[in-house]
């Protein structure tokens, strides 16, 4: 999935009646920038946390890879 889809998902969420934890997985190897830790580029890393934060106001868990 893109940023885009994530954030598309996470706004269906906010607009439904769900009010159970929702975790966003960004340690995926799959993501499509192709690296075991998808959010080792501290930048991006920034700016995605920060929108995502900004769209979820519902219970959020957000699972990252360790840095090793």
């Amino acid at each position: 999935m893109s940023p885009e889809d994530t954030h598309t998902l996470l706004k269906r969420v906010q607009e439904s009646e769900f009010n159970g934890l929702v975790e966003l997985n960004l340690s995926c190897p799959k993501c499509p920038w192709k690296t075991t830790n998808c959010l080792r580029f501290g930048n991006y890393r920034k700016k995605l946390l920060t929108e995502i934060f900004l769209i979820s106001k519902k219970p959020l868990g957000i699972k990252i890879a360790t840095l090793l």
